[in-house]
């Protein structure tokens, strides 16, 4: 008896799976590797939020449907569960990926895990990432698009595409009487010259990567397109390691998992094989869609001034138009300018023209090269615990400014090579070393050796601020072997 055959539907309940493992590297130098795009907050506001909280929100206009599966990259598991907490939501299963395999993987593990839990359901795929302005119409279009998904059909849902956007894929479709048509092709991201021309045809959407159909249908496409990429996730999913909500497939075998996207592994050889039974279907869905994958496209979806000026943060602009000047830390003064994009994080400032902020891959891999910590992190880090910031660091010490949440506390832990002090600035800590515990209170301070078990903890409800001093000869974060942890990461 086969598992995963597609059988009748009787479940009408959707189950959102939200992919959050992109790097967005075009908006560097705000997104970094272990802060990625899905994450930032564009602006200072503490009301602002991150794309996957306004990801999350957004699905709470669409009736019948679970909490939202995430998939996301290991290291950013705690990550998502702390955006969560802050606007009040919950997640279904957090499926940890041990490396970046691109969207057919990480929708593969997603649909094997619906399969699990609720048996055959209607998925809805969605990016992390994406900016729609009228949230109300699209629930409705994504209501519109369910009977065709219950049926058996996958459904893709497409953007009027009004300029040729080389930026983008776009879906041919056929004509027809709507609201879905039937796909005729995929293409990737074209040249202008031939974006030029399909939009000049008509017949054309760019592609949403937003995508419905029940989870049985994805097993069997992906089983009978790209059968390695199957194999390797069902195995790393049945060898995986669950620790409450947290998901994580057996890296060995999902390492083994050959990389592709939804739309080159099943999208485009279902719409172009005579003899699939499988209807691919694409929805138009006008809903004042971005991506926002480029600073010039965040200028032109943002509020500018008179000038067509946008900033944010602590800006000073004379003589300057058409500009986007975004500051997190330092103040930026800019006099005599037009187009330009000025962006400034805690240790990097990008400058180029808005026109030429496409092109900022080809630094990205010049600074892979040159300086890739630069991609890596940022001086900022969110913790299940709380969160750091490293305020200076140079030959052989680093400090850093630990906020410890309320009733949070940090691992039973040790370094091989740093000791540490802390100095507690607000609040009150206990702290475990070796065989010992003492209350530190504001203005208190203690050292720990190198190689010596040490634990700082808050049972209070208040945040704990502590200044933690580094000296020694390494100060990664690998640097730390644990011995008990609330958060399960021994």
């Amino acid at each position: 008896m086969d598992l995963y055959a597609p059988k009748k539907l009787c479940n009408m309940i959707i189950n959102p799976v939200i992919l959050t493992g992109g790097s967005g590297s075009r908006l560097w130098p705000i997104s970094r590797k272990n802060y990625p795009k899905p994450f930032i907050r564009l602006t200072k506001d503490n009301s602002n939020h991150s794309f996957l909280q306004t990801t999350v929100q957004r699905l709470d206009r669409i009736p019948d449907i679970n909490d939202p599966i995430i998939v996301c990259n290991e290291s950013h598991g705690f990550l998502v569960s702390q955006q969560l907490s802050e606007i009040n939501r919950t997640s279904g299963t957090i499926i940890l990926e041990p490396a970046i395999k691109n969207t057919a993987p990480a929708l593969t593990l997603a649909a094997l895990n619906c399969q699990a839990i609720f048996g055959d359901s209607i998925l809805l795929t969605l990016p992390a990432d994406h900016k729609i302005e009228q949230e109300s119409l699209f629930a409705k279009t994504i209501s519109q698009a369910v009977p065709m998904a219950k049926d058996g059909g996958i459904v893709t849902f497409g953007i009027p595409a009004d300029i040729p956007e080389t930026g983008y894929g776009y879906i041919g479709y056929q004509s027809g009487d709507g609201p879905a048509y039937i796909i005729k092709e995929f293409i990737e991201k074209p040249d202008l010259k031939n974006a030029e021309a399909m939009i000049k045809s008509g017949g054309y959407l760019w592609n949403s990567g937003i995508f419905m159909m029940r989870s049985s249908i994805w097993i069997k496409q992906i089983s009978r397109y790209e059968p390695n990429i199957f194999n390797a996730c069902e195995e790393a999913y049945t060898k995986a390691h669950q620790n409450g909500l947290y998901l994580t497939p057996n890296q060995s075998t999902f390492l083994s998992c050959p990389s592709n996207s939804i739309d080159y592994a099943v999208m485009e050889p279902t719409s172009s094989n005579n003899d699939d039974t499988t209807e691919s279907w694409v929805v138009p869905m006008n809903v004042g869609w971005s991506d926002l994958g480029t600073w010039k496209s965040i200028w032109e979806e943002e509020i500018k001034d008179s000038e067509g000026n946008f900033t944010n943060g602590d800006t000073f602009l004379e003589s300057v138009t058409n500009s986007l000047v975004i500051s997190n830390h330092k103040a930026i003064a800019v006099t005599n300018a037009n187009n330009l994009a000025i962006i400034e994080s805690d240790d990097a400032i990008l400058v180029s023209s808005l026109d030429g902020v496409s092109e900022i891959k080809n630094l990205i891999k010049s600074l892979e090269e040159s300086e890739p910590e630069l991609l890596l992190k940022l001086n900022y880090e969110e913790k299940p615990w709380g969160c750091f910031t490293i305020l200076t660091s140079g030959i052989g010490f680093q400090i850093k400014l630990l906020t410890v949440n309320a009733n949070s506390s940090l691992s039973l832990q040790k370094h091989k090579y740093r000791s540490e002090h802390w100095i507690v600035l607000k609040g009150a800590a206990e702290v475990t070393i070796g065989d010992k515990q003492s209350q530190l209170l504001q203005n208190d301070s203690v050292f720990i050796p190198a190689g010596e078990k040490h634990r700082l903890e808050n049972k209070t409800d208040q945040a704990l601020e502590v200044i933690e001093v580094q000296t020694g000869t390494y100060f990664g974060e690998d640097d730390i072997t644990r011995y008990k942890d609330t958060y399960g990461r021994i």
